[in-house]
């Protein structure tokens, strides 16, 4: 095999590299390279993924085998907390009945987390924990108790009518949905 040589100049005297070498090196190089842009391509995907809107994230509970019944789309004139759109707030939200559940008495049969659950979408993942964060305190209040999941800027809020397996149910879907 041939060896690549390198000179100091005139009088000689350099050093020699075998082919071989030469080749592993540049082959290592190549590797690298396709890991880094792979390695990039997915960091580039995570923050370009386009945040998926609240009916899009139901639909990825239903295809997940959920037993997720009628649903209401909240806009800002039907929202019934007045937060849809405001600053700092959710930009999307849907409630949904759970079927496994019957009508709870004190929310009777309306769109309520008492009867199965709720979908809310934010800008920003600061929104999603921050609001996350106020609903765990209020469920200090046993009447408003309810489960709450993150992921990303989609945050699932679910009846605690709900058995704790069936909530990880949920929380489990919703991982796969986003």
């Amino acid at each position: 095999m041939t060896d690549f040589h390198t000179s100091r100049g005139p009088t000689g005297g350099g050093r020699s590299f075998p082919a071989w070498g030469i080749l592993a090196l540049a082959a290592g190089g190549v590797i690298l390279l396709f890991i880094l842009l792979a390695v990039g391509g997915l960091v580039a995907y995570s923050l370009l993924k386009p945040t998926p809107d609240a009916t899009e994230v139901l639909e990825g509970l239903k295809d997940e085998g959920l037993p997720v019944g009628q649903s209401e789309i909240y806009t800002a004139e039907n929202d019934p907390n007045e937060l849809l759109g405001r600053p700092g707030q959710y930009s999307g939200k849907v409630t949904f009945k759970d079927t496994r559940l019957s009508t709870d008495d004190l929310a009777g049969d309306s769109f309520d987390v008492r009867n199965g659950g709720s979908i809310e979408t934010f800008e920003n993942e600061e929104d999603a924990a921050t609001r996350q964060e106020y609903l765990k305190a209020v469920s200090e209040i046993p009447m408003f108790a309810e489960y709450a999941f993150r992921e990303g800027t989609v945050l699932l809020r679910v009846s605690t009518r709900l058995t704790p397996s069936q909530a990880a149910e949920y929380e489990a879907a919703l991982k796969e949905a986003v």
